[in-house]
């Protein structure tokens, strides 16, 4: 069982990086980019955000 003070770490961590999500998409709408460029931009914001949780743990 993992101790009470980890799991609520993880989870702040866990919100820190779905806030970040969150803004990129948010932004994504404000300045809405061509199509291809605005699908690649999501993919690489999508891994960054997975690369950044991976390193955070």
């Amino acid at each position: 069982m993992i101790p009470k003070a980890k799991a609520e770490t993880i989870a702040a961590r866990l919100n820190v990086t779905i806030l970040i999500s969150d803004i990129l998409a948010a932004r994504e709408k404000i300045m809405p980019l061509n199509n291809n460029y605005s699908i690649i931009r999501k993919i690489t914001a999508k891994l960054k955000i997975l690369f950044l949780f991976i390193f955070i743990l």
